[in-house]
């Protein structure tokens, strides 16, 4: 089972980075009361990819077996965030 919770500068030649800040929440109370939708759900096999951030991530299907909080379809697409890391661009 699977709890959800729904919420690029260049620096000269030789790097390109994105810049990802995330919002900190004190509790989990504060991150669901700040969410508009939370599932429990059976998360799938991965059955594509998308770009974040400059970097392909997978995308998976969540089959969602209760909605806590909002309103949900039967499945969801969600894709992970990749593991930051600069990209260089010039040799």
């Amino acid at each position: 089972m699977l709890a959800l919770a729904f919420t690029a500068s260049l620096a000269g030649c030789a790097t390109e980075s994105t810049c990802v800040d995330w919002v900190p929440y004190e509790t989990a109370q504060n991150a669901y009361d700040d969410a508009e939708l939370v599932v429990v759900g059976t998360l799938g096999e991965a059955t594509g990819s998308t770009t974040l951030f400059g970097v392909d991530v997978p995308v998976h299907d969540v089959t969602v077996d209760e909605v806590i909080k909002g309103d949900s379809p039967g499945t969801l697409q969600i894709a992970g965030a990749p593991t930051w890391r600069p990209l260089r661009t010039c040799a």
